[in-house]
Parts: C-alpha cells; sequence; structure tokens
C-alpha cells in the first residue's frame, strides 16, 4: 500500500524567490521572503503562488507594502520598491500567455447583441430545465 501524505509537495519553482534575501532586521539578522511571509503567519509556497500570479506591478506594489510593514532596518519607500522589483523578477513566469482583453470582447458597438445573444441563452436553459422537471413529474407519476 503507497502512503499519500495529505499536504501537497513544496513547489521548488518558488526557492529563488521564497529564500532570497529582502535585508536585516532591526536584531541583525538576514530577513528572507520566507521569513517574512512566515512572520506574517501567511503560508510561504501559498504567498509565492498568489504573487506569481498576479500582474507583475501589482505584486511588486503589494510585495514593497509587506516589506516595509515587515519593519526592521528603517528602509526608505524607494528601497522596499526595489528590493520587491529584485524578488518579484525571481518568481516564476507563467506558462500561461496573457489574455488580450480587446481580442475576446467584441467592439462596443456590438454589445447590445451580445446581451440578447445571453437573454436568448438564458431563456433556452429555463426551458430546457422547464422541461426536464415535467418529464420527471410525468415519469413520476406515471
Amino acid at each position: 500500500m503507497v502512503h499519500r501524505s495529505p499536504f501537497p509537495p513544496l513547489e521548488a519553482k518558488f526557492d529563488k524567490f521564497l529564500f532570497a534575501s529582502i535585508g536585516t532586521d532591526g536584531g541583525g539578522l538576514q530577513t528572507t521572503v520566507i521569513s517574512m511571509f512566515g512572520r506574517m503567519d501567511l503560508d510561504p509556497w501559498q504567498a509565492a503562488a498568489d504573487f506569481a500570479g498576479r500582474p507583475v506591478k501589482a505584486a511588486e506594489q503589494k510585495l514593497a507594502a509587506m516589506i516595509l510593514a515587515l519593519g526592521g532596518e528603517a528602509l526608505e519607500p524607494a528601497e522596499a520598491d526595489a528590493t520587491a522589483v529584485r524578488l518579484v523578477a525571481l518568481l516564476p513566469q507563467s506558462t500561461v500567455a496573457p489574455v488580450r482583453w480587446d481580442a475576446v470582447l467584441p467592439a462596443r458597438s456590438s454589445l447590445g447583441d451580445l446581451r440578447i445573444g445571453r437573454w436568448r441563452i438564458g431563456r433556452w436553459t429555463v426551458l430546457m430545465a422547464a422541461v426536464v422537471v415535467l418529464v420527471v413529474f410525468l415519469v413520476a407519476s406515471g
């Protein structure tokens, strides 16, 4: 019998990011991203996955805010921003191609047609559900 762990395996793809140095804390100890997440009571691998899934600028801004909130060594906001840019660059690149919304969404002039199309789909869905309920009722009663 194979023993399976209830915990998912730790993803090595986040190691460069998680074990990267942020700087030193007030006691002169080296602070890494993983230790910062631990101090903030966050699961490091979930947090890393969250940052990897964000747009780069959003990830940099959030990470800079976390670095400033960490306290320790008196960092200037510009230093925290630079550190965040360096750290976010260590995250694995997404394998999913970015979505171009202008290619997905129809032109603004045809939004009315899109709404009508969705209404028709909704109407047919309701009609089919009513037919299924009617058939089930007839089979159960007959």
